[in-house]
């Protein structure tokens, strides 16, 4: 069905509604995406992915050569920066939290790889839907000002660029 709601915000650490959801979606990209045909696990940013043999250390490898919007390389250090954020941060964690919540650790061990650790066996770490941003543009909004921050300009890396938005009108 086609909804006709708006979008409450570009910030997608606040964001709480389905719309907002589909449109980071398109603004930003993920580490997986559920496949097409049977929803099970399909590479986005990372190109692959693997876990140790106990479930806890979860190893992600980060597409070459994708740009955010202004131009800017995406690297691992984005990956790391967006999940620490997610992890650490109170009102960064909330519309995460059902992704992050098993987390403990997440360091970049390379350009292009990242590594996390979890808690306990966390199925849910080879589809983490999660909006990757841009940790040059975020390290400049503290964790006092994210909440009222408006991102009515996002960078991102997804298919799609925000040129113009107006809430609740375009």
């Amino acid at each position: 069905s086609v909804s006709t709601a708006s979008v409450d915000t570009l910030n997608p650490f606040v964001g709480v509604t389905s719309q907002d959801f589909e449109v980071y979606g398109v603004i930003y990209d993920n580490l997986m995406d559920y496949g097409q045909l049977n929803y099970s696990p399909s590479p986005r940013l990372a190109t692959s992915w693997s876990h140790s043999a106990n479930g806890l250390v979860w190893t992600y490898h980060i597409r070459h050569g994708v740009k955010w919007s202004d131009g800017v390389p995406l690297t691992a250090a984005d990956v790391a920066y967006t999940f620490n954020r997610d992890i650490h941060g109170s009102t960064e964690r909330a519309d995460s939290l059902s992704y992050i919540q098993n987390i403990t650790k997440v360091q970049q061990t390379g350009p292009y790889t990242v590594v996390m650790t979890v808690s306990k066996p966390t199925p849910g770490m080879a589809l983490l839907i999660v909006p990757i941003l841009p940790e040059h543009i975020w390290k400049h909004v503290s964790e006092k000002q994210v909440s009222t921050f408006s991102n009515a300009n996002p960078v991102g890396s997804g298919p799609f660029t925000v040129t113009k938005f107006a809430s609740n009108q375009s």
